[in-house]
């Protein structure tokens, strides 16, 4: 339960004070729970980035996983384990890790983070910290649509409206992995397009905001109809069940399609700790542009 190196006591943190209007807090003396006190299964993360999501801002709002205030949101993380519990084995002080923290218990807007190691995978050295951390809501949500027809789409047409968008992003370019044929999607702006076709080389994309997306998808299929259409919302509530028991396998797939250079997470933004709550709420109102926001925590 010791560490290798000294643990400060305060760090920066976006606490989340209250539910409803704004609900964050910037701090820069939020205490660091020390590697003395951690329970037998949890581990002291020194977070280097943490991924941005729609959820940080409905949680705060809702407070749908009846969190127990203060509190921190950002569950999305990457970063290496300063401590540990008595009882953690598959993980020793100096790991680079990353995880999908549980909507329970979050944590990931603050310096460092004390997370069970059940919600954590090492990270390869070929992947950035920053990669990393784009990855678990986003990415899960999109392997979570999949999950019932991933094995039916070799060589079907499978049509994802809002490619563009950070959970989009991963299912166009998880479909154009497992062999979707044609693979269409849709944006309404020229930058969403242009990242659709030439980065992840979707076969058809249409302009949703200038064109008819049926009478499209008709012609392209030759009045079929696409086998396959994916839409990337999901009830909050519900995604964190019908992911958790697939989240680490899901995780350690999506870092080795990047070690093969098949996945190329899209990170438009970097906001610092202190940038949070405006990215948070620029995010809510739909101002993040294409893929994900990322933040630089340490």
């Amino acid at each position: 339960m010791s560490s290798e190196q000294e643990i400060p006591i305060k760090q920066k943190c976006l606490q989340w004070i209250k539910v409803g209007d704004k609900p964050f807090q910037f701090t820069d003396s939020a205490l660091v729970t020390q590697p003395k006190d951690l329970e037998q299964n949890d581990v002291l993360i020194q977070v280097y980035s943490a991924g941005v999501n729609p959820i940080d801002g409905k949680m705060a709002v809702e407070n749908i996983a009846h969190v127990k205030l203060p509190a921190v949101v950002g569950y999305d993380i990457s970063g290496t384990i300063v401590g540990i519990g008595s009882s953690v084995k598959d993980f020793k002080i100096g790991d680079d890790v990353l995880g999908c923290l549980t909507f329970k218990r979050g944590g990931g807007f603050q310096q460092y983070c004390v997370t069970d190691e059940s919600v954590l995978i090492k990270k390869s050295p070929g992947v950035s910290h920053e990669q990393a951390a784009s990855l678990g809501v986003a990415y899960l949500s999109a392997l979570d649509g999949l999950q019932h027809v991933r094995n039916q789409i070799q060589g079907k047409s499978v049509f994802v409206p809002g490619g563009s968008g950070g959970v989009g992003h991963f299912i166009v370019q998880i479909c154009k992995i497992l062999g979707a044929s044609p693979l269409i999607a849709s944006a309404s702006k020229e930058e969403g397009i242009k990242l659709l076709k030439e980065t992840y080389h979707c076969d058809h994309v249409i302009n949703h905001a200038k064109e008819d997306v049926v009478a499209k998808i008709q012609e392209i299929t030759v009045g079929q109809g696409a086998h396959i259409v994916f839409d990337s919302t999901y009830i909050s509530s519900s995604f964190e069940k019908s992911i958790r028991s697939t989240a680490n396998g899901g995780l350690k797939e999506a870092c080795e399609w990047i070690l093969q250079g098949k996945l190329k997470p899209y990170i438009n933004q970097q906001p610092t700790i202190e940038e949070l709550e405006t990215a948070i709420e620029k995010l809510r109102k739909g101002q993040s542009g294409f893929g994900k926001v990322v933040a630089k925590i340490h």
